[in-house]
């Protein structure tokens, strides 16, 4: 239904990059349709309440990503606030969406990637500063229960949870098909039409 929405959202997004390292959120609703809702820099504690209190009253929605993760629990809430209003997300072209913030674009349906988009994942750790990163058990089991409860398989949590903290496991359409994640593609360059890379 929102197909041909979702296409023309590729064109309006490229107003919208990030401008800040801090999170921002800006929602345009002048589509009555399908509103576009921009998530851009490092996701602090408590911006899921942020992006709730700014897409509470939106039917429907189409979530853009730009931004390096952050704030793990953040990351985790918007997540289940996109699934919860049943939200499209979206990875545009040349961007960045890791970490907490590939964990909330997991949250949509359906996920859109870019091919030229970077969606990145690593174990879950605590930061214990002057660069000193160690994995959590507890943050880690966070995660996987989200993840389960997005219906992702077991192969699929372990390939998300499995980089250390120091390093990342970038999503490859490839990788999503063999793991069972539903991506679609979004090919600005097709106009308005959308390939299906994982069903």
């Amino acid at each position: 239904m929102w197909r041909a929405f979702g296409c023309l959202v590729a064109y309006f997004v490229l107003a919208l990059m990030p401008h800040a390292s801090a999170a921002d959120f800006s929602v345009d609703s002048s589509d009555p349709k399908l509103a576009v809702v921009s998530i851009s820099g490092e996701l602090l504690p408590n911006d899921h309440k942020i992006f709730i209190s700014k897409t509470l009253n939106l039917d429907a929605a189409i979530v853009v990503f730009y931004s390096n993760g952050g704030n793990l629990v953040s990351g985790l809430e918007i997540g289940k606030a996109i699934r919860l209003k049943e939200f499209q997300t979206y990875v545009p072209d040349d961007s960045l969406c890791a970490s907490a913030c590939a964990l909330a674009w997991l949250g949509g349906t359906p996920r859109y990637l870019s091919k030229s988009a970077s969606v990145g994942f690593h174990a879950a750790f605590i930061n214990h500063g002057e660069g000193v990163n160690t994995e959590s058990g507890m943050a880690n089991a966070m995660v996987g229960a989200y993840l389960n409860s997005l219906g992702l398989p077991t192969r699929a949590v372990t390939y998300m949870t499995f980089a250390a903290p120091a390093s990342m496991q970038w999503l490859t359409v490839d990788d999503a098909e063999e793991l069972g994640i539903d991506v679609k593609l979004f090919d600005v360059n097709g106009g308005d039409k959308l390939c299906q890379v994982a069903a």
